[in-house]
């Protein structure tokens, strides 16, 4: 596949090339730019080659479009690095519960209630921990969308409706 590209942009110079060779005389003619806004004066540029203003105007493209790229690019990276925090959390999180599961099923039978109780009950804070960050983010992210400043976006998850099947 990358012999195809190579093969198809190797055909498009080559044909710009052509088009730039038999159409010469047009492509050199002088043209001037005018800037006319009712604030201020009129500005006029020099008199430059019509395939120079073509070829500032290619380049300016690609500029703006490698631009946009990077920026999506820097976006996408920093999700992918929150979402690796979180999963390696979440990861923290699982092996810790495996452990006191453990400990649970090799503790004796009286004292498996209270031990219980306990894992449970770590494991419930953590939970809302969970979801009152993320409910947090998501105020923010409407206040901010809003207009708002994102630090008066309410710190609660009262806005958080729960899945009644999550109980």
């Amino acid at each position: 596949m990358r012999y195809v590209k190579v093969l198809i942009l190797a055909l498009f110079f080559f044909l710009c090339l052509v088009f730039l060779f038999q159409n010469q005389n047009v492509l050199s003619q002088k043209l001037t730019l005018e800037l006319n806004l009712l604030a201020i004066p009129k500005m006029t540029s020099i008199e430059l080659p019509f395939y120079f203003i073509i070829l500032v105007s290619f380049l300016a493209g690609c500029v703006m479009a490698l631009l946009l790229l990077l920026w999506d690019r820097m976006r996408l990276s920093a999700h992918i690095l929150q979402q690796t925090w979180r999963i390696s959390n979440l990861e923290n999180e699982n092996h810790k519960l495996v452990e006191d599961m453990g400990k649970l099923a090799n503790a004796d039978e009286d004292d498996r209630p209270s031990m219980f109780a306990r894992i449970k009950a770590q494991y419930l804070k953590a939970r809302e921990d969970r979801k009152a960050k993320k409910g947090h983010r998501a105020a923010a992210k409407a206040a901010q969308e809003a207009g708002a400043p994102a630090d008066s976006a309410p710190s609660d998850s009262s806005f958080e409706q729960e899945n009644p099947q999550q109980r």
